[in-house]
C-alpha cells in the first residue's frame, strides 16, 4: 500500500537571501538540498524548496507565486545580513510576503534566519526588517557559518528550520481549512432554503453566490466600496505625507556656508561640522518620520488595492471590472510623481558624503534622513506595481491575477 503522505501535495519552500551573501559564504545550494532531504524524511512528504525568484518554473511570476502560495501554506525563509537589507529585490520579497500572511492572519510562515548573529541586526527603530527578525524566533546561523555547512552546528540549524517548517506548515493549514469552513457556512446563510435541501441531501452541489464582494468578504467582510474608501483615504495621507517631505528637504538643503578658513583651521572646520550636524538634525528627523509614514500608508493601499482586483476578478462582471479601472488609473498615474521625491533625497544625501566623511556628528544627524529614504524607495518599489495590477482590469478577467 502506498504512503498516504506521498499523495499529499509538496510542501513548498521559498528561501529568500542577497546573492553576494551566497557568493562569500557559499551556503544557498547546502541549505536548499539539506532542507529539502530533511523535510521529506521527516514528513514522507515530498518538498519543494525554490531560491528566491530565480528557481522558480519559468512561465510563473515570482510575486504571484508569492501571493498565490501563501494561501497554499508556501513557507518563507529570509536569510537575513547588511547585504538582505540594502538588496532592493530581498526587501520586496520580504514585503510582499509578510503583506500577503498578515492578510490571512499566517506569518508564522515567514521563517527569519540570522546568518552572522543577532549583533548584525541594526539597532532598534533603524529598520523594519531588522526590528521583524528581533523579535520573531529568528535562527541564529553565526556559529554554523564559522564551522562550515558540513559541519555540525550547521545541520542542528537547517534541522530546527525544517521542524519548524513542519509546524508552522500543520498549523496554518488548520487555519486556512477553518477560514474555507467559514467561507461556506457563509455560503449557505446567503442560499436559498431549496438550494440547502438539495446540498444537504446529496442531490446537487451548492451554488455560491457571487456578489461582488464576496471575495473580501471572505478576509475580512469589506466590500468594494468600503475598499475604494480605504484606498482614497491612505492615497490623499501619502500625497500629504510626500508634500511635507518636499518641506523637509528644503530644510536640509539649508546647511550653512563653510568658513574661509575651513580648510587651514581645524578648530574652524570642526566648528563648521557641529553647526552643520545641528542645522540638518531635525529635517533629517522629518524625512524620517514623513518617510515612514509614507511607507505604512503604501503598504496599507497595496493590501487593498490587491483585494480589490481579486473582488473584481471574482465578481464575473466587465461592468464592475470596468468602472474600477475608469476610478483607479488616474489616481495611481499621479503617483509617478512621488520618484522625483527619491530622486530628490537622492541627490541631497549625495551631497552630504562629504561632510558625512569627515565627522561623526554630520553622520549621526544624517542617519534618520537615510532611514526615510530606505522607507521612501519601499514605498516607490510597492508602487511600481500598481499600474499592471490597475492594467488588469481592463483586461480579460483571470482568477491567478493580483
Amino acid at each position: 500500500m502506498a504512503n498516504v503522505s506521498n499523495d499529499l501535495p509538496a510542501i513548498q519552500v521559498f528561501i529568500s537571501y542577497a546573492r553576494e551573501d551566497d557568493a562569500a559564504f557559499s551556503f544557498a545550494d547546502p541549505l536548499k538540498t539539506t532542507l529539502k532531504q530533511l523535510i521529506s524524511g521527516m514528513s514522507g512528504r515530498t518538498a519543494e524548496v525554490f531560491l528566491d525568484r530565480d528557481d522558480i518554473p519559468l512561465g510563473e511570476n515570482w510575486k504571484e507565486k508569492i501571493e498565490n502560495g501563501v494561501r497554499n501554506s508556501l513557507v518563507f525563509v529570509a536569510v537575513y545580513t547588511g547585504n538582505y537589507l540594502r538588496r532592493e529585490p530581498c526587501r520586496d520579497e520580504f514585503f510582499l510576503f509578510l503583506e500577503q500572511s498578515r492578510q490571512l492572519e499566517v506569518q508564522t510562515l515567514l521563517i527569519p534566519v540570522v546568518w552572522l548573529g543577532f549583533d548584525s541586526l541594526l539597532p532598534e527603530g533603524e529598520d523594519e526588517i531588522s526590528d521583524y527578525v528581533r523579535t520573531h524566533q529568528a535562527a541564529d546561523f553565526k556559529e554554523a557559518w564559522v564551522e562550515g555547512t558540513a559541519s555540525a552546528p550547521f545541520k542542528r540549524n537547517v534541522l530546527k528550520i525544517a521542524e519548524r517548517v513542519l509546524q508552522v506548515t500543520s498549523q496554518v493549514e488548520d487555519t486556512l481549512a477553518a477560514k474555507e469552513r467559514d467561507v461556506v457556512e457563509r455560503s449557505i446563510q446567503r442560499a436559498s432554503p431549496q438550494e440547502v435541501t438539495e446540498a444537504q441531501s446529496g442531490a446537487s452541489n451548492l451554488s455560491v453566490r457571487q456578489d461582488p464582494d464576496d471575495e473580501v468578504e471572505d478576509e475580512d467582510d469589506d466590500g468594494l466600496f468600503e475598499l475604494s474608501e480605504m484606498m482614497n483615504s491612505d492615497l490623499q495621507v501619502m500625497t500629504r505625507e510626500a508634500e511635507l517631505l518636499g518641506t523637509a528637504m528644503q530644510g536640509l538643503g539649508t546647511l550653512p556656508d563653510p568658513p574661509k578658513d575651513a580648510s587651514s583651521s581645524p578648530a574652524a572646520a570642526t566648528k563648521y561640522m557641529i553647526l552643520a550636524a545641528n542645522a540638518m538634525r531635525d529635517p533629517a528627523k522629518e524625512i524620517e518620520q514623513h518617510g515612514s509614514k509614507l511607507f505604512q500608508a503604501t503598504r496599507r493601499c497595496d493590501a487593498t488595492l490587491r483585494r480589490i482586483v481579486r473582488v473584481a476578478d471574482a465578481s464575473g462582471s466587465e461592468e464592475i471590472r470596468n468602472n474600477l479601472y475608469t476610478s483607479l488609473a488616474p489616481n495611481i498615474k499621479t503617483l509617478s510623481e512621488l520618484s522625483a521625491v527619491d530622486d530628490q533625497l537622492n541627490s541631497l544625501l549625495e551631497k552630504m558624503r562629504g561632510p558625512e566623511a569627515l565627522s561623526a556628528s554630520v553622520r549621526k544627524a544624517a542617519r534618520p534622513a537615510r532611514r526615510g529614504v530606505t522607507s521612501v524607495r519601499d514605498a516607490l518599489s510597492l508602487i511600481s506595481d500598481w499600474p499592471t495590477l490597475v492594467d488588469s482590469l481592463n483586461e480579460s478577467p483571470s482568477p491567478s491575477k493580483a
